[in-house]
Order: C-alpha cells, then structure tokens, then sequence
C-alpha cells in the first residue's frame, strides 16, 4: 500500500467521523428545540402552581426521531425518555435520558458510526414577585 493510499484512507476515515459527529449535534440539537418551544407553550398557560410540565414522559415525540443530510452526509436516529424531576417553589427541573445514534459518510466507502448518550435538563423558575 502506497503513501498516497494511506493518506487518502485517513481523510476519508477523518472525514466519515465528522459527519457522523455533525449529525450527533444535529440530533441534540433537535431535542433542544423541541424543548424550548414546548416549555414556551406550557409556560403560557401554566397557572403558577403545580407543575409546570403536567406530563414529563409526553414533552417530546414517542419513538426514535429521525433525521439526515445530504452535505455532510449522515443518518441520525434519537431517543429521549424520561428520568426523573426536581419541583421547588422556585424552579422545576426535568431530566430526560437522551441516545444519538449517527451514521456518517464520505465518498463511497467511508463509513462511520457514533452513539452519543447524555442528560438533558429542561428546567423553568418561577418569576420573582414584583415588590410594592
């Protein structure tokens, strides 16, 4: 095996694995925003007591989600599920178990894999009282 075919398989291996590391973060970030904009909702007609998150197992889509692109090249497949919750009087905090599975491309024969385990904390705290 010659140099310039050694070379050529290291970038095509290198560039495999940041594609599946770009659809990682596309996965997370994803549950980010499904987050965000679900606890925006919630927050505008919670009553300002109990919880503000009435269902924490139904904050976010039952199943895998699913998601690509074309340039870099990667398949991504995520799971969220419910862990536990902290409630205060003055903040609520929601733990979710996330798995981010991506598969990442480069040229024809480059292929790599990554899984991607962590927390994602959705928290909200209650507004301070206004003072007379």
């Amino acid at each position: 095996m010659g140099e310039r075919s050694i070379a050529s398989n290291y970038h095509v291996a290198k560039g495999s694995l940041y594609s599946a590391d770009a659809g990682v973060r596309a996965g997370q970030q994803v549950l980010a925003t499904i987050a965000r904009s679900k606890l925006d909702s919630l927050a505008g007609v919670w009553a300002g007591i109990g919880p503000i998150i009435p269902q924490p197992t139904l904050l976010f889509p039952a199943g895998a989600l699913l998601n690509s692109a074309a340039n870099p090249w990667f398949n991504t497949s995520t799971t969220i599920s419910f862990a536990d919750s902290d409630l205060t009087d003055t903040a609520q905090v929601y733990s979710y178990i996330y798995n981010v599975v991506s598969t990442g491309r480069q040229g024809l024969l480059g292929n790599r894999r990554v899984s991607s385990q962590g927390l994602l904390r959705v928290s909200a705290r209650a507004a301070p009282s206004p003072t007379t």
